[in-house]
């Protein structure tokens, strides 16, 4: 048994953290138990920056091409405690997290505990509201893959958190799943939270988003995008591809999934949705109860032109 009353790596102030990646590490506190059982894998707190990256092999030389899939040195995996739920990056049981940036050629794989993003906010803690996530970057030739089993985004808030300034660009490879809040974006919002804005995928980036939520909070969890709960002010602002962008500037590949909401979208009060320059979409929403872009609840707004190519089912 983990019995240590922390987070197995805490950055926290106003500075900048910078973390390179040699060799395959590991931060895990999802063995922990009393008192240490809310703790994050690698929990950020304050007003700093953390930034993740790969930019030297293990010989400490610079990394100028794409690794290899067999390759996985400059690796972490972080995981967060279960429980109510901690992050795997990001906030412990009941905290938000900010500025986070995942870079260069580093391979990331962030599991959240309970209720908790896997990066993101921590979850729920009896009446205290969980955590939102701030300015999370994911760019360069990253590779991430990040996953909640509870009411916590893959990427985003933990249970009833919001999700704001998600950025995926760069060449960065991300698969994001979540059981219960949405993939990329906000947390289960049951009492407050859920909302998810200025969620942003461009370049050449690739992603896969995956919700297998949504019955329960009345078909408005979306894969990218919102999770409120039925009736909730819950908001969806999502924008994928760069505005004019051609074939030659840009090659974004979104693959979104939900269970019973959108694919893309689901706000219950607002929802608009952007899908631009170069860009390639395949989206379902499975259980058909809602669209495959936008919301069938609330205002919703979908702006869809340039180059884009759109592979939906509804």
């Amino acid at each position: 048994e983990k019995k240590v009353n922390k987070a197995a790596m805490d950055v926290s102030g106003d500075g900048k953290t910078k973390v390179e990646l040699d060799g395959q590490n590991v931060l895990d506190s999802s063995g922990t138990y009393d008192p240490a059982r809310y703790q994050a894998g690698l929990r950020k707190q304050g007003e700093g920056t953390l930034i993740i990256t790969d930019e030297t092999n293990d010989e400490g030389k610079k990394i100028t091409t794409p690794k290899s899939e067999s390759d996985t040195s400059g690796s972490l995996t972080a995981k967060g405690a279960g429980g109510n739920g901690a992050a795997g990056i990001g906030g412990n049981v009941a905290e938000g997290t900010k500025n986070i940036i995942i870079e260069g050629y580093a391979t990331v794989h962030a599991a959240g505990g309970g209720s908790g993003a896997g990066i993101g906010g921590g979850g729920i803690y009896g009446d205290t509201q969980s955590g939102d996530a701030e300015n999370i970057i994911i760019q360069g030739y990253a590779t991430v893959d990040a996953e909640s089993g509870g009411g916590g985004a893959g990427i985003g808030g933990g249970y009833a958190g919001n999700a704001k300034n998600i950025i995926i660009r760069g060449h960065s490879k991300v698969k994001a799943t979540a059981s219960d809040g949405a993939a990329i974006g906000g947390g289960y919002g049951s009492k407050s939270g859920g909302s998810a804005k200025g969620i942003v995928i461009r370049d050449h980036a690739t992603v896969v988003a995956k919700s297998d939520g949504g019955y329960w909070l009345g078909d408005s969890c979306a894969a990218i995008g919102a999770a409120g709960d039925k009736g909730k002010d819950t908001e969806a602002e999502v924008t994928i591809g760069t505005a004019g962008a051609t074939a030659e500037q840009e090659d974004v590949h979104v693959t979104a999934t939900g269970l019973y909401g959108s694919a893309i979208g689901s706000g219950i009060k607002d929802t608009k949705v952007t899908i631009q320059g170069h860009s390639t979409i395949r989206m379902e929403s499975i259980r058909g109860n809602s669209t495959a872009i936008g919301s069938k609840d609330g205002n919703v707004e979908v702006n869809i032109k340039d180059n884009v190519t759109i592979d939906a089912k509804d």
